[in-house]
């Protein structure tokens, strides 16, 4: 089990460098092509490789988090994520993004919402709405 964070440093050490590192990836392939909404609908093997790597990323990172806001945390699914992180911070899902000297905002989580359904079994299910 991985440690908890208890300080800002060590936040840093573990993921800042790292998200850096993948920021600075992303930024390279305008090289090819441009950062512009014209352009979001794009496909490349690049975007494709940096994709899985980020959403990788969003695992570890969302789980770690979890566990900071709640440390019974035990869950080990987007859908657990959302749960905990949506019921503790209401506007997640609502938060802005600014890229980078651009013109561009973006809403990742848009629409990163749960909801609970009661089985026929009596048991709850938990079902996550797709963020856009």
């Amino acid at each position: 089990m991985e440690p908890r964070i208890s300080t800002r440093d060590e936040f840093l050490q573990r993921y800042w460098s790292y998200y850096l590192l993948l920021e600075r990836d992303f930024l390279d392939t305008e090289r090819y092509l441009a950062i512009d909404e014209l352009n979001f609908k794009a496909y490349s093997n690049e975007y494709i490789k940096q994709y899985q790597t980020i959403c990788s990323e969003i695992d570890v990172i969302a789980k770690s988090f979890c566990k900071e806001l709640d440390p019974l945390f035990r869950g080990n699914t987007i859908d657990a994520y959302c749960k905990t992180i949506t019921d503790r911070n209401m506007d997640f899902s609502s938060r802005v993004i600014n890229v980078k000297n651009r013109d561009i905002k973006i809403i990742p989580w848009q629409g990163w919402n749960y909801i609970i359904e009661t089985q026929q079994n009596d048991s709850d299910r938990l079902f996550v709405t797709n963020p856009n």
